[in-house]
């Protein structure tokens, strides 16, 4: 049968296990928050050992722990992890589905704060219908 060590064997765990208690037996009510200085050294914890783990030593609440993880991790790191949204997206459209279809080809990119310079690959359609693809999607970016 295998257990699991929940206690961590270190000098500077047992430190911030002595914080946590130093301020858990001066509180003068029962549900204080804890401070600011004892939740960074905790998160601190959490760069070398689980969440679970430096939870369960200090005597914390593993939702609470892990939400100020979440929220004091670097901006990039939280990027990072987000959903990277497509470098590259194609539509096809069936033939004859755009009037007046030719064998021309456009490229066309668009300057976007948000995006960068987003690349449309046109085929097959006339030079108007992509300078009023170009519009709206202008015309959107503005509205947005």
């Amino acid at each position: 049968m295998t257990t699991y060590k929940s206690k961590i064997e270190s000098a500077e765990v047992r430190e911030v296990q002595d914080a946590f208690e130093r301020w858990r037996s001066s509180k003068r009510h029962g549900r204080e928050p804890i401070p600011p200085k004892l939740w960074k050294i905790a998160v601190m914890l959490c760069e070398t050992y689980s969440v679970n783990r430096v939870a369960r030593c200090l005597g914390l609440s593993h939702t609470a722990l892990k939400s100020e993880v979440d929220n004091r991790r670097p901006a990039r790191r939280r990027e990072a992890s987000a959903p990277a949204k497509p470098a590259f997206m194609e539509c096809t459209l069936p033939a004859g589905t755009i009037t007046g279809t030719s064998a021309m080809e456009y490229v066309v990119e668009l300057p976007d704060h948000r995006h960068g310079m987003p690349r449309i690959h046109v085929r097959g359609a006339s030079a108007i219908e992509v300078a009023a693809l170009v519009r709206a999607l202008r015309d959107s970016d503005e509205a947005a």
